[in-house]
């Protein structure tokens, strides 16, 4: 069990890790801001899509 957990724990840092890669990319290139990302909310549809 406790090896399940470490390796999920390691894709959940590897994940954070690209998705702050992408962010900060996005940002530099004025593509999005860090606000803009905190602000967003999905609508009804994207919202069923996620569950």
């Amino acid at each position: 069990m406790l090896a399940i957990v470490m390796a999920l724990t390691g894709e959940v840092s590897v994940l954070r890790e690209r998705l702050d890669t992408i962010e900060q990319v996005l940002e530099v290139k004025g593509i999005l801001s860090a606000t803009e990302i905190e602000a967003y909310e999905p609508d009804a549809k994207i919202t069923k899509e996620r569950k």
